[in-house]
């Protein structure tokens, strides 16, 4: 994670997950889609990213 030192924001306790968007059980490699959640804080605040 090249973007985290210089957004601002930092890792949190607590677990990452993947979300599938597709079924990667019938789609080559390349085609998977998945989005990550990371958790994250900057100063009070707990956000969650998405693209």
């Amino acid at each position: 994670m090249i973007w985290l030192p210089q957004s601002g924001y930092k890792l949190r306790g607590g677990g990452s997950f993947e979300k599938y968007l597709n079924n990667p059980g019938h789609m080559k490699e390349e085609n998977i889609l998945t989005e990550i959640y990371v958790p994250v804080s900057k100063g009070n605040r707990t956000i969650k990213l998405t693209e």
